[in-house]
């Protein structure tokens, strides 16, 4: 059997992945993460590394809750509403998505000396915390027309190509010299072939004839029309141990349990809606009749993810208002899962079959067909986080605080797939287009008697390297804008917070065929949260 043209595996193969991404992405899906924190360090930008006597602060700093001087359980709740404003051939739609996952509860039994205590070891706090690290649930729509002739001032990559349907991109990519449709229908290097294709073949959008793939569909002005709805959510439960040093010093670390799930739907569809053939053509009347023609591409994704980290940190109050901190968080080792589905439908709006056009019962109206699931393991290791920050108290008046943190997703790695994969190009992929990022969290509270004021501001830069072609739904800088209330009170608290995230993402799923969509994406979480001392 001949093998597939290089040119062939790269041009195809790589769009008949999961939604034209590669396993190399899951290092982002999985490894980057959103603002998190207690309600109260949310409303400061999510500060939190130096601030102390929280215990869902372990999270970041295992230390933290060993500056508690009593007993503390608290718990919140995180409502999100997301809104995409999507921008396709000068077209533009705003989609809606909205979720209220659980965002963090936390148990810290402290068993501190009394002040009249003598001793440098001053106690020390057991601590289990749970604590969503990211959560995503947004949905980017687009529709547009997609002339056969590229207008003026159109963008489109394959603009000299004429590419406006995924039929000519895909017959000019499977015609080629030594490559026969036996080769991918029927096995092949690829297995049991390319998805989409072998799809095209089953709903009659491509056929076979003289061993060469063709389309009775014609040519003609297509209007492109389609989704994809993301949702990410990531979490650990952490279980730790922290102590007190002479009242400057806390030393602390833990055992984190990671869990992390993207669920994604993607939807391509083209309808026909011009019909572009020669009037002198003996079939003109019947290829008129393809005008309304239409077909959809549906494909399902779910990913899971079970993985173990440590982390150790340091807290030092340097005077008694500044203090200092600095943890590390050793990589993270998943196992993971997925499962994925892929679905073609073609509607033909009852146009006599073209091979037996005489037979007035012989019309082809919905055609579609299901991929088998697909089902797969690998192992996914996220490289560590360093962490540092500084806050600075202001006697009973309040407080500030930097958090920075530090992490190189280039360094991820794939390894141990199913049947044996190694993962070798996929791994490139990261090294090469992967770089380290530095994210930065500024905030401050305002205490007025037992009455808290907070503000905040955090920015998690792209791990996208500038100029990176993997850019398909790869967030861009994420910019948070966060403030928040709150109140102390003798043995209970409670606190709110407003975060408002805002990034741009953008996708294809051809770039040959279909101009990127981009959208940019305005995030409002709602944090609601109390706790008790005992």
């Amino acid at each position: 059997m001949k093998a597939f043209p290089k040119a062939l595996l790269i041009g195809l193969c790589a769009y008949s992945s999961a939604f034209g991404q590669g396993y190399y992405d899951s290092a982002i899906r999985f490894g980057q993460t959103s603002i998190f924190g207690s309600t109260r360090s949310m409303g400061m930008g999510g500060v939190q590394m130096a601030i102390g006597a929280d215990g869902a602060a372990g999270a970041v700093n295992p230390a933290s809750p060993a500056m508690l001087r009593r007993s503390e359980i608290q718990f919140s709740l995180m409502p999100i509403f997301t809104t995409s404003n999507s921008t396709f051939l000068k077209n533009e739609i705003s989609s809606t998505n909205s979720s209220a996952p659980v965002g963090s509860f936390s148990v810290a039994l402290s068993n501190m000396k009394e002040d009249k205590e003598t001793g440098d070891f001053r106690g020390g706090t057991f601590s289990l915390s749970y604590t969503r690290t990211a959560h995503n649930d947004y949905l980017s729509s687009w529709e547009g027309s997609h002339l056969l002739s590229p207008r003026p001032g159109d963008t489109l990559n394959s603009a000299a190509s004429g590419y406006n349907s995924l039929i000519s991109y895909y017959l000019d990519n499977v015609n080629k010299p030594g490559l026969y449709p036996s080769d991918v229908l029927r096995g092949g290097p690829f297995g049991n072939g390319i998805d989409d294709i072998i799809m095209a073949y089953a709903t009659y959008i491509l056929d076979v004839d003289k061993n060469q793939f063709i389309s009775v569909v014609p040519l003609g002005n297509v209007r492109q029309k389609g989704y994809w709805n993301q949702s990410q959510s990531q979490s650990v439960w952490n279980f730790g141990y922290s102590f007190n040093w002479k009242d400057r010093i806390y030393v602390g670390a833990n055992l984190g349990i990671y869990r992390g799930n993207t669920s994604d739907r993607l939807q391509y569809t083209e309808l026909q809606e011009t019909v572009v053939v020669n009037p002198n053509n003996p079939n003109y009347s019947y290829l008129q009749g393809f005008k309304g023609f239409n077909f959809a591409i549906d494909k399902s994704l779910s990913q899971k993810a079970k993985g173990v980290n440590g982390n150790i940190g340091v807290l030092a109050k340097v005077t008694d208002g500044l203090r200092l901190a600095a943890s590390v968080q050793f990589p993270t080792y998943n196992n993971m899962r997925e499962t994925y589905d892929h679905k073609v439908t073609a509607n033909y709006n009852g146009i006599p079959y073209w091979y037996n056009m005489s037979d007035p019962n012989d019309n082809l109206y919905k055609q579609d067909t299901t991929a088998l699931t697909n089902n797969y393991a690998w192992n996914l290791s996220i490289p560590a986080r360093y962490r540092f920050g500084a806050s600075y108290i202001f006697g009973k008046s309040g407080m500030i605080g930097v958090d920075l943190e530090y992490t190189d997703l280039s360094k991820s790695k794939l390894k141990n797939g199913d049947g044996g994969y190694n993962f070798l190009d996929e791994n490139a992929v990261i090294k090469s287009n992967y770089k380290s990022t530095l994210n930065v969290k500024v905030g401050g509270e305002f205490r007025v008697e037992d009455f808290r004021i907070r503000l905040g501001y955090a920015w998690y830069p792209s791990p996208l390297k500038s100029g990176s072609p993997y850019t398909n739904n790869i967030p861009g800088d994420k910019h948070y804008f966060t403030g928040g209330l709150g109140g102390r009170y003798e043995s209970w608290f409670w606190d709110a917070a407003v975060v408002l995230g805002f990034w741009n993402t953008q996708y294809t799923y051809v770039p040959e065929v279909m101009p990127n969509v981009r959208s940019k994406i305005n995030s409002t979480q709602i944090r609601i949260g109390a706790g008790f001392n005992f």
